[in-house]
């Protein structure tokens, strides 16, 4: 688990420091202020890579200012802070140790698309999957992951153990579905093209049989989390059988706009939906959540279950040219417009003005 996170003279404020509740982190602000930067470099502090570029120090930082990364994890170990001075020479950021943490999954969501998994146990490098990937499998030299299209049609017409994947991904679709009307529930394979001799998968809705390839953007960024999440939780069991250990009990969820392609309805059902799956897939123990928001609808989402004890909501801001990340105390708002007109996001009203209002002001003040 993460933590605190400090970056000095790194991104886009002089300093920057966000300390982490163990279960729930909410961050929000405007665009540009540093969220997904901040995501990246939480990325890095777990596994020790970055998922795209590395983060790079300040062209302008004058001499002797020295960008420096540092971190804190805890879960049943703790370790003191852990510090990375950025070298100029090597145009890289050493590693500290990892010795003495206990084992952690990540699983990254990106907004692009791309999702980012670490399993402690089976080491070396993370995978790192483009969109297209996700789907269509991951190569680096080797096959590291069938995709999404070839397991979710073998786990579904085998009978053996695999297709105790096949279960659980239709628990997990169900229990990330947008509506108890709307349900993804998964349907017979089908064949959609001369030039593809796949099988597709495919999923029920109320208006029939849909390719998971011709779903919607909003469906298939859900799918493509479900895949992950049952493929991730099947590959650290099998890795724990060939360690003869036990399987990572520990997980850290980081999640860039929870809301990107999403309905409303969706919106607000995801990310507790995540917090409920996440306790079936019998992956984890103790699961923390990093993510990041500019929809209202998923702050209100999580107030039946949010709790200052296990939670945290952080707000990055814009103060005299230089930003501010900053711990909120975390209230009730009920209504969206309510959350509108917070500080959280300080709108002052729920809604622009009328155009007839707009033009009205525009004349009074031109006289």
């Amino acid at each position: 688990m993460l933590k605190t996170l400090e970056l000095r003279n790194v991104g886009p404020s002089r300093q920057m420091r966000a300390d982490f509740a163990p279960r729930l982190n909410l961050l929000t602000g405007d665009n540009g202020l540093g969220k997904t930067f901040l995501m990246d470099v939480a990325w890095w502090a777990l596994t020790r890579k970055w998922a795209d570029h590395q983060a790079l120090p300040d062209p302008d930082l004058p001499a002797g200012r020295i960008p420096s990364i540092s971190f804190q994890q805890g879960a049943e170990k703790e370790t003191g802070v852990l510090t990375s001075e950025y070298s100029y020479e090597k145009q890289a950021w050493p590693l500290p140790e990892k010795s003495g943490l206990t084992p952690v999954s990540v699983m990254y969501v990106r907004t692009d698309g791309g999702i980012c998994l670490w399993d402690p146990l089976k080491g070396g490098s993370p995978y790192i999957f483009k969109p297209h990937e996700v789907w269509d499998g991951l190569k680096r030299g080797r096959q590291r992951c069938n995709g999404l299209i070839d397991d979710w049609t073998s786990w579904q017409l085998r009978s053996d153990e695999k297709n105790a994947n096949f279960r659980m991904l239709e628990e997990v679709l169900a229990g990330l579905s947008p509506s108890d009307q709307e349900t993804m529930a998964p349907d017979r394979p089908v064949r959609i093209s001369l030039q593809d001799p796949r099988e597709i998968p495919a999923i029920r809705t109320p208006y029939g049989r849909v390719p998971v390839t011709h779903a919607s953007s909003g469906c298939r960024r859900v799918l493509s989390i479900a895949y992950l999440l049952v493929w991730m939780w099947s590959e650290n069991k099998e890795a724990a059988k060939i360690r003869r250990g036990e399987p990572a009990r520990n997980m850290v969820f980081l999640f860039d706009e929870v809301e990107s392609h999403l309905h409303p309805q969706w919106q607000r059902r995801l990310l507790p939906a995540l917090m409920r799956v996440l306790k079936t897939l019998e992956m984890t123990t103790r699961v923390q959540f990093i993510a990041s928001t500019h929809a209202p609808l998923v702050l209100a989402s999580v107030e039946p279950l949010f709790t200052p004890v296990e939670d945290a909501l952080t707000v990055f801001d814009l103060a005299d040219g230089q930003v501010t990340v900053e711990r909120a105390d975390w209230r009730n708002f009920g209504d969206v417009s309510s959350w509108l007109t917070s500080r959280v996001f300080g709108l002052g009203a729920a809604r622009l003005p009328s155009w007839a209002s707009y033009f009205s002001k525009k004349a009074e003040d031109s006289v």
